[in-house]
């Protein structure tokens, strides 16, 4: 019992880094996409933060019924959170790939 708890804390706390990690990464994606255009850099980052706010909120009350209703597994959660990792991924290369001069 004692080495999975040490497994799931050890989890929490690199899911737990991944928070201002993502901060990071999207201002500089941001950047990336909206090369040259500081007003629309600004606009963009607004609305990020926005909806970064949003669903932290949703995410925490999410998160809590999913754990209430999985009888305390925290493997349900994780695969959520590898789920929206993965398809913030995909979103990601399907944005690259349109935006990607043709030829």
């Amino acid at each position: 019992m004692a080495a999975r708890d040490g497994i799931a804390s050890l989890a929490s706390l690199l899911l737990g880094a991944f928070t201002p990690g993502v901060v990071t990464l999207v201002i500089g994606r941001l950047h990336e996409l909206l090369a040259h255009d500081h007003d629309a850099q600004h606009a963009a980052w607004s609305r990020s933060t926005t909806m970064f706010a949003l669903s932290q909120a949703v995410s925490g009350y999410g998160f809590s019924w999913l754990f209430a209703h999985s009888g305390g597994d925290y493997r349900a959660i994780y695969l959520v959170a590898v789920a929206a990792f993965a398809l913030a991924l995909l979103a990601d290369l399907a944005v690259s790939r349109s935006r990607r001069p043709a030829g």
